[in-house]
């Protein structure tokens, strides 16, 4: 007698059609239940890469100003007078202010900081992601807003990839301080 290699429970076949509640059926095939940078990587518009580096914006700004959406806090630590459950160094995070300042002067340079931090950070999402502008400007071969389509997607797309270079660049400057220093010591 042969043991089944398979374990536990057997695999139940998904439905194929959406079966939530209307209200979420209709939020979903609108794209309003994701943040509009996870629907960029999904559909193709950035690379993997480019959103890591929106992220990493993101987490900075949070680090830096504290987060844009509303957020749960720990009542309890904060009526018995305690402190954050989270103790910060001071350097790091001094470090982490000063990497979202150079991102935002960059940015800021070439005139890229709005675009991205309305994707990344305030979750706005561009004109090529609303299905009904998109549709119409295609049925209507409307060549004006789809190179407004096209120029937005770029701009976002230019913005990204110089990030993701500033912090390859300073990453790479990072480990080669770590490495002479470790060199050094010997």
């Amino acid at each position: 007698m042969a043991f089944s290699t398979r374990r536990g429970r057997p695999t139940t076949a998904r439905p194929t059609h959406d079966t939530g509640t209307p209200e979420l059926v209709y939020k979903r095939a609108h794209g309003l239940t994701a943040e509009p940078l996870d629907t960029c990587l999904q559909r193709g518009f950035i690379t993997e890469s480019q959103h890591k580096s929106g992220l990493h914006l993101r987490w900075l700004y949070t680090l830096r100003y504290g987060a844009p959406t509303p957020s749960a806090c720990d009542l309890e630590r904060a009526q018995h007078g305690l402190p954050p459950a989270r103790i910060e160094d001071c350097s790091w995070r001094r470090a982490r202010e000063e990497e979202f300042a150079e991102a935002r002067s960059l940015l800021e340079a070439q005139r890229l900081y709005r675009p991205v931090m309305a994707l990344c950070v305030y979750n706005e999402p561009p004109q090529f992601l609303t299905p009904h502008a998109i549709a119409h400007a295609a049925e209507s071969r409307d060549r004006t807003r789809l190179s407004v389509f096209e120029a937005e997607l770029s701009t976002i797309r230019a913005a990204l990839d110089l990030l993701h270079a500033q912090w390859q660049r300073t990453r790479s400057t990072a480990r080669s301080r770590a490495l002479s220093a470790v060199q050094h010591s010997k």
